[in-house]
Protein backbone atom coordinates (compact mmCIF):
# COMPACT_ATOMS: atom_id res chain seq x y z
CA UNK A 1 0.00 0.00 0.00
CA UNK A 2 1.32 3.63 -0.93
CA UNK A 3 2.31 6.20 2.04
CA UNK A 4 -0.57 8.48 0.73
CA UNK A 5 -3.23 5.90 1.06
CA UNK A 6 -2.17 4.89 4.62
CA UNK A 7 -2.24 8.13 5.52
CA UNK A 8 -5.85 8.73 4.08
CA UNK A 9 -6.89 5.50 6.10
CA UNK A 10 -5.50 6.64 9.17
CA UNK A 11 -6.48 10.57 9.53
CA UNK A 12 -10.31 8.93 8.46
CA UNK A 13 -10.14 6.94 11.63
CA UNK A 14 -9.03 8.95 13.18
CA UNK A 15 -11.59 11.59 12.16
CA UNK A 16 -14.24 8.55 13.18
CA UNK A 17 -12.74 8.28 16.50
CA UNK A 18 -12.97 12.23 16.72
CA UNK A 19 -17.25 12.08 16.33
CA UNK A 20 -17.65 9.37 18.75
CA UNK A 21 -15.81 11.51 21.22
CA UNK A 22 -17.31 14.15 20.50
CA UNK A 23 -21.32 12.50 20.50
CA UNK A 24 -20.23 11.20 23.28
CA UNK A 25 -18.54 14.49 25.23
CA UNK A 26 -22.02 16.11 24.13
CA UNK A 27 -23.76 12.84 25.41
CA UNK A 28 -22.35 12.94 29.42
CA UNK A 29 -23.21 16.54 29.76
CA UNK A 30 -26.58 15.90 29.66
CA UNK A 31 -26.79 12.56 31.88
CA UNK A 32 -26.07 12.21 35.46
CA UNK A 33 -22.65 10.73 36.96
CA UNK A 34 -22.80 7.02 36.92
CA UNK A 35 -19.73 4.38 36.15
CA UNK A 36 -19.97 3.60 33.03
CA UNK A 37 -20.75 7.47 31.44
CA UNK A 38 -17.50 8.25 33.72
CA UNK A 39 -15.39 5.60 32.08
CA UNK A 40 -16.31 6.96 28.41
CA UNK A 41 -15.66 10.37 29.26
CA UNK A 42 -12.46 9.48 29.98
CA UNK A 43 -12.14 7.38 26.93
CA UNK A 44 -13.43 10.41 25.26
CA UNK A 45 -10.60 12.46 26.56
CA UNK A 46 -8.08 10.25 25.67
CA UNK A 47 -9.52 10.03 22.32
CA UNK A 48 -8.83 13.42 21.55
CA UNK A 49 -5.53 13.48 23.11
CA UNK A 50 -4.95 10.42 20.70
CA UNK A 51 -6.21 12.54 17.74
CA UNK A 52 -3.95 15.23 18.19
CA UNK A 53 -1.30 13.53 18.46
CA UNK A 54 -2.04 11.19 15.63
CA UNK A 55 -2.96 14.49 13.44
CA UNK A 56 0.92 15.94 14.60
CA UNK A 57 2.48 12.81 13.18
CA UNK A 58 0.38 12.86 10.17
CA UNK A 59 1.41 15.87 9.46
CA UNK A 60 5.04 15.10 9.99
CA UNK A 61 5.00 11.81 7.67
CA UNK A 62 3.34 13.55 4.85
CA UNK A 63 6.04 16.41 5.04
CA UNK A 64 8.92 13.82 5.24
CA UNK A 65 7.46 11.54 2.69
CA UNK A 66 6.99 14.94 0.36
CA UNK A 67 10.55 16.08 0.92
CA UNK A 68 11.46 12.23 -0.13
CA UNK A 69 9.70 12.72 -3.18
CA UNK A 70 11.27 16.22 -4.45
CA UNK A 71 14.31 14.99 -3.74
CA UNK A 72 14.68 11.65 -5.23
CA UNK A 73 12.68 13.33 -8.38
CA UNK A 74 15.90 16.58 -8.22
CA UNK A 75 18.01 13.51 -8.42
CA UNK A 76 16.24 11.61 -11.50
CA UNK A 77 16.61 15.25 -13.69
CA UNK A 78 20.35 14.94 -12.49
CA UNK A 79 20.96 12.04 -13.54
CA UNK A 80 19.44 12.21 -16.53
CA UNK A 81 20.98 15.38 -17.32
CA UNK A 82 24.07 14.17 -17.08
CA UNK A 83 26.89 11.63 -18.53
CA UNK A 84 27.37 8.41 -16.23
CA UNK A 85 30.79 6.52 -17.04
CA UNK A 86 30.49 3.27 -16.24
CA UNK A 87 33.51 0.84 -15.62
CA UNK A 88 33.57 -2.64 -15.17
CA UNK A 89 36.12 -5.72 -15.21
CA UNK A 90 36.71 -8.10 -19.01
CA UNK A 91 38.59 -10.66 -19.33
CA UNK A 92 40.69 -9.92 -22.63
CA UNK A 93 41.22 -11.77 -26.11
CA UNK A 94 44.90 -12.54 -25.71
CA UNK A 95 47.95 -13.20 -24.36
CA UNK A 96 47.75 -10.16 -22.00
CA UNK A 97 48.61 -11.53 -18.34
CA UNK A 98 45.78 -9.74 -16.36
CA UNK A 99 42.01 -8.49 -16.39
CA UNK A 100 41.08 -4.88 -18.07
CA UNK A 101 38.72 -2.57 -17.60
CA UNK A 102 35.92 -1.31 -20.10
CA UNK A 103 34.61 1.97 -19.82
CA UNK A 104 31.57 3.23 -21.67
CA UNK A 105 28.88 5.81 -21.16
CA UNK A 106 25.70 4.76 -20.12
CA UNK A 107 24.29 8.63 -19.66
CA UNK A 108 22.01 10.63 -21.46
CA UNK A 109 24.72 13.17 -22.30
CA UNK A 110 28.29 13.20 -23.90
CA UNK A 111 31.47 13.28 -21.50
CA UNK A 112 34.61 15.32 -22.25
CA UNK A 113 37.68 15.36 -21.25
CA UNK A 114 37.56 12.47 -19.37
CA UNK A 115 40.96 10.76 -17.73
CA UNK A 116 40.99 7.12 -16.39
CA UNK A 117 43.70 6.83 -13.81
CA UNK A 118 45.15 3.96 -11.96
CA UNK A 119 45.59 4.31 -8.20
CA UNK A 120 47.38 1.59 -6.42
CA UNK A 121 46.86 0.37 -2.94
CA UNK A 122 48.38 3.57 -1.19
CA UNK A 123 46.15 5.91 -3.25
CA UNK A 124 49.14 6.47 -5.34
CA UNK A 125 49.10 6.96 -9.02
CA UNK A 126 50.05 4.19 -11.25
CA UNK A 127 48.80 4.84 -14.55
CA UNK A 128 47.04 7.78 -15.94
CA UNK A 129 44.69 7.62 -19.62
CA UNK A 130 43.60 11.02 -20.63
CA UNK A 131 40.75 10.43 -23.38
CA UNK A 132 40.21 13.80 -25.53
CA UNK A 133 37.57 13.08 -28.07
CA UNK A 134 34.07 12.89 -26.94
CA UNK A 135 32.21 9.95 -25.20
CA UNK A 136 29.17 10.10 -26.43
CA UNK A 137 26.09 7.34 -25.40
CA UNK A 138 26.08 3.50 -26.96
CA UNK A 139 29.78 4.65 -28.46
CA UNK A 140 32.15 1.55 -28.44
CA UNK A 141 33.75 0.86 -24.87
CA UNK A 142 36.98 2.62 -23.46
CA UNK A 143 39.72 -0.67 -23.14
CA UNK A 144 41.94 0.28 -19.82
CA UNK A 145 44.95 -2.20 -19.35
CA UNK A 146 46.22 -1.54 -15.24
CA UNK A 147 49.74 -1.59 -14.48
CA UNK A 148 51.85 -3.04 -11.63
CA UNK A 149 49.77 -5.08 -10.48
CA UNK A 150 51.80 -7.98 -9.22
CA UNK A 151 52.88 -5.18 -6.24
CA UNK A 152 49.19 -4.70 -5.44
CA UNK A 153 47.57 -8.58 -4.85
CA UNK A 154 45.59 -8.40 -2.00
CA UNK A 155 45.14 -5.35 -1.74
CA UNK A 156 41.96 -2.16 -2.89
CA UNK A 157 43.52 -0.18 -5.87
CA UNK A 158 40.95 2.13 -7.62
CA UNK A 159 40.06 2.87 -11.33
CA UNK A 160 38.86 6.61 -11.28
CA UNK A 161 37.06 7.91 -14.25
CA UNK A 162 37.25 11.85 -14.46
CA UNK A 163 35.20 13.85 -17.27
CA UNK A 164 32.57 16.65 -17.59
CA UNK A 165 29.04 16.70 -19.55
CA UNK A 166 29.08 18.56 -22.66
CA UNK A 167 26.29 20.68 -21.90
CA UNK A 168 29.01 22.26 -18.60
CA UNK A 169 29.24 26.09 -19.33
CA UNK A 170 32.25 27.25 -18.04
CA UNK A 171 31.03 29.05 -15.50
CA UNK A 172 30.39 26.00 -14.43
CA UNK A 173 32.90 23.57 -14.01
CA UNK A 174 31.30 20.60 -12.31
CA UNK A 175 33.34 17.04 -12.54
CA UNK A 176 31.96 13.87 -11.98
CA UNK A 177 34.21 10.81 -10.98
CA UNK A 178 32.84 7.29 -11.24
CA UNK A 179 35.49 5.06 -8.85
CA UNK A 180 35.71 1.46 -8.92
CA UNK A 181 37.62 -0.25 -6.05
CA UNK A 182 39.05 -3.91 -7.11
CA UNK A 183 41.45 -6.23 -5.83
CA UNK A 184 44.18 -8.25 -7.73
CA UNK A 185 44.27 -11.80 -7.23
CA UNK A 186 46.70 -14.24 -9.10
CA UNK A 187 45.12 -17.59 -10.83
CA UNK A 188 45.80 -20.41 -9.20
CA UNK A 189 45.60 -22.12 -12.51
CA UNK A 190 47.84 -19.79 -14.14
CA UNK A 191 49.98 -16.98 -14.23
CA UNK A 192 47.47 -14.38 -14.67
CA UNK A 193 45.68 -11.86 -12.16
CA UNK A 194 42.14 -11.51 -11.72
CA UNK A 195 40.58 -8.38 -11.35
CA UNK A 196 37.77 -8.49 -8.33
CA UNK A 197 35.83 -5.51 -8.54
CA UNK A 198 33.84 -3.98 -5.63
CA UNK A 199 30.77 -1.96 -5.76
CA UNK A 200 30.95 1.39 -8.31
CA UNK A 201 30.90 4.92 -6.47
CA UNK A 202 29.67 7.99 -8.11
CA UNK A 203 30.14 11.63 -6.95
CA UNK A 204 30.06 15.32 -7.93
CA UNK A 205 32.95 17.37 -7.47
CA UNK A 206 33.63 21.51 -8.40
CA UNK A 207 37.19 21.37 -9.06
CA UNK A 208 38.92 18.81 -11.06
CA UNK A 209 41.23 16.63 -8.83
CA UNK A 210 44.50 15.91 -9.57
CA UNK A 211 46.38 12.59 -8.74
Amino acid sequence: MRTESIIVLILVSLLIIYVIAQAIMTWKKRASFSLIPFILMKVADWAQILLMIGLVTITAVYAWSTEKMAREMREQRIMASRPIIVQRVMTPIGNLDSDCFEIYNDGNVTAIELEIIQLGKEGNQLAIQKETFFLRTGETPIHFYPVGLREQIGSTCYIVSQYRGILSGETEQIWYQTRLPFVPVKAQSRDYIILQPKELEFREIHKKETF
